[in-house]
């Protein structure tokens, strides 16, 4: 029995891939209707440093061996995808093809799959001109038809908001 003062984490997994994408321990994680959204951080971590503590304050700073990055994308091991905003909108649309495909053989009515497809589309409008500045990454398996993870740098160039498809992924808790 867990005590009820003991949160339980939530995971995402990829449903194409089974790879974990992301968990709710990250600030700002928000489910939305078409998107998680999370904002990972620039980090500078040495090997064996998992972000437990800093060292910063120690005046130790970034060594040789280090690696520097988004949190998200180091714990993950996410894997960019090397797209650009050309490359990246055919490879969405068949993904939304692949995800209402999966909806349908999973008992979801047309009517709603048309819905949802509509709820993807006012998702993405705000998102579309602001793509040539984004970073697209895949889970760790590298399954170009699985998700592809945006990720769009905030203004003040240390955070970037990550979009994790929500109809994409899966829920685990640990």
């Amino acid at each position: 029995v867990i005590p009820p003062h003991t949160q339980i984490m939530k995971v995402l997994t990829d449903i194409f891939t089974g790879d974990e994408l992301v968990s709710d321990s990250y600030p700002n994680f928000e489910a939305g209707d078409v998107f998680y959204s999370v904002t990972g951080t620039l980090v500078a971590r040495a090997e064996g440093d998992y972000g437990i503590e800093s060292n910063d304050e120690e005046g130790g700073g970034v060594d040789a061996n280090s690696k520097t990055g988004l949190d998200i994308v180091l714990d993950f091991d996410l894997q960019d995808a090397g797209y650009d905003k050309a490359s990246f909108v055919p490879m969405l649309k068949a993904y939304i093809k692949r995800l209402a495909d999966a909806k349908k053989a999973a008992g979801v009515s047309d009517e709603d799959v048309k819905a949802w497809q509509a709820s993807v589309n006012a998702a993405m409008k705000p998102l579309l001109p602001k793509l040539g500045d984004a970073s697209f990454y895949w889970s760790k398996s590298c399954d170009a038809e699985a998700m592809t993870i945006i990720a769009m740098w905030n203004e003040d160039g240390k955070t970037a908001t990550f979009y994790f498809w929500k109809d994409g992924s899966k829920e685990v808790k640990c």
